[in-house]
């Protein structure tokens, strides 16, 4: 399924740049695909990764491990007709927002402060080390301790085999 033409520009009003997002992200452990992932800056990894979109397909569980391999801190799964916004966090996804497609830029307006490119990059990684930079309702900042260990185990799986 392909992003929703809006998505995109809802994103960019919110401030991701077009040379911010990557279509088409596979995941390193499920091979799964993410249609889009918006980043906070470059270089575009998973240290930068602020919003995956994806389809909804009703398995929370799923999704979060999906999105989690990205380093994405927020997932907005979507539907031909409705958003549903969600923090990814360590072992779970929690919903934080949902609604129609047409009232997303509202919602977007609404909480910027929080889901700005540049807020979302803060609480990632500025907020493991300051408590006073953390957004915990949008972003988990125990995240990318978790992804980091993940994916390190997965590159010394890797080696190993080879030598």
């Amino acid at each position: 399924m392909s992003v929703h033409p809006t998505l995109k520009k809802n994103l960019h009003d919110l401030g991701y740049r077009e040379e911010l997002f990557s279509e088409n992200v596979g995941g390193w452990q499920s091979g799964e695909t993410i249609p889009l992932v918006a980043h906070s800056r470059l270089p575009r990894d998973i240290r930068t990764a602020a919003i995956a979109v994806l389809p909804a397909d009703g398995n929370r569980e799923r999704q979060n491990a999906i999105v989690k391999e990205t380093g994405s801190a927020v997932a907005l799964e979507f539907t031909q007709s409705d958003w549903t916004l969600s923090r990814v966090s360590s072992d779970r996804i929690v919903q934080i927002g949902r609604g129609k497609l047409s009232d997303l830029n509202t919602y977007f307006r609404k909480h910027q402060d929080q889901l700005h490119p540049d807020a979302i990059y803060r609480a990632k990684t500025w907020g493991r080390l300051d408590p006073s930079v953390r957004q915990l309702e949008f972003v988990d900042s125990g995240l990318m301790p978790v992804v980091e260990n993940e994916l390190g185990q997965k590159v010394s799986q890797l080696l190993e085999v080879r030598f």
